[in-house]
């Protein structure tokens, strides 16, 4: 099934196709090469994961860099906020801040924090926080469901339960 999707160029098929070529998992040959080649396929054909892992999997300078742009750009929250992050430790606050802006206005909370904390550095303004509070509720109410509510709920409520039964003698 997997291999049938890889041939008609399914970007998540071709990452995950990529990931198993790293683990040597499901009869795959442990090959590097094979995982990297692929992960960067999968990312030029629009897999957030693909441009994420080829970044990872690389690791080098400016060129990893770039694999996180690549993600980013692609709509990948993390991959955003991860360049700020190498922005800001790289000296360049305002480039960070406007990656932290972008995610926090996507419905990440580390983000709004940062931001928070770069405003008492003098790095963020005041308009910047609020801008980016605003967004962030937005997006948050924008992701809130009765349905997905419900599910959180029952998720712990399952958890609660599973805890329960592992407490009693015998199980």
């Amino acid at each position: 099934m997997v291999q049938k999707r890889v041939a008609v160029g399914d970007p998540v098929a071709i990452c995950f196709l990529g990931a198993h070529h790293e683990r040597g998992t499901y009869g795959l040959e442990k090959d590097t090469s094979r995982t990297d080649e692929l992960c960067q396929q999968a990312a030029q054909l629009g897999a957030q994961r693909g441009s994420l892992h080829s970044w990872e999997s690389s690791r080098r300078g400016r060129e990893s860099v770039s694999h996180y742009e690549e993600a980013a750009m692609c709509g990948h929250v993390l991959s955003r906020f991860n360049l700020g992050v190498w922005e800001y430790n790289h000296g360049q606050g305002h480039l960070a801040l406007q990656h932290f802006l972008i995610s926090a206005k996507l419905g990440h909370t580390a983000s709004l924090d940062t931001i928070k904390r770069l405003l008492s550095e003098g790095i963020a303004t005041e308009a910047d926080y609020t801008g980016a509070l605003q967004g962030y509720e937005a997006a948050i109410r924008e992701m809130s469901s009765p349905s997905r509510e419900d599910a959180r709920v029952m998720g712990i409520e399952k958890l609660v339960r599973f805890a329960a039964r592992r407490r009693r003698p015998g199980y």
